[in-house]
C-alpha cells in the first residue's frame, strides 16, 4: 500500500463514516480505490463497520493505525505523499 499521511487517513475515515462509498472517496481525493480499501485492510474494518463508528471512534481507529506506521518508519525511514488543500478543507467542512 501507498504511504498515507495521517491528515489523508482522517480524511477518508470521515468520508466513509458519512457515507461515502469507496469509488466516491478515491475519485474526490485523487487516491487510487486501492488505496482506500487497503487502508481499510491495514485497519482491519469494513465500510459498514465504519459507517456505524461515531468520528471520534474513526479518529481512534486512525490513530491505532498510525501507532503500527510510526513503528514501521522507526524501522524503515519517512515516505510521504499528499492530497489536494481543496479536497481536505471540503471533507474537513462537510463532518
Amino acid at each position: 500500500m501507498n504511504y498515507t499521511p495521517r491528515k489523508d487517513r482522517l480524511v477518508m475515515m470521515l468520508l466513509l463514516q458519512q457515507g461515502w462509498s469507496i469509488r466516491r472517496v478515491a475519485r474526490e481525493t485523487g487516491l487510487s480505490r486501492n488505496t482506500v480499501k487497503a487502508f481499510l485492510k491495514l485497519a482491519d474494518l469494513t465500510v459498514s463497520q465504519v459507517r456505524k463508528m461515531t468520528p471520534m471512534q474513526a479518529v481512534e481507529e486512525v490513530e491505532q493505525v498510525e501507532k503500527c506506521d510510526r513503528e514501521w518508519e522507526e524501522m524503515n525511514g519517512p515516505r510521504r505523499t499528499r492530497l489536494p488543500k481543496a479536497v481536505k478543507l471540503a471533507a474537513l467542512s462537510a463532518s
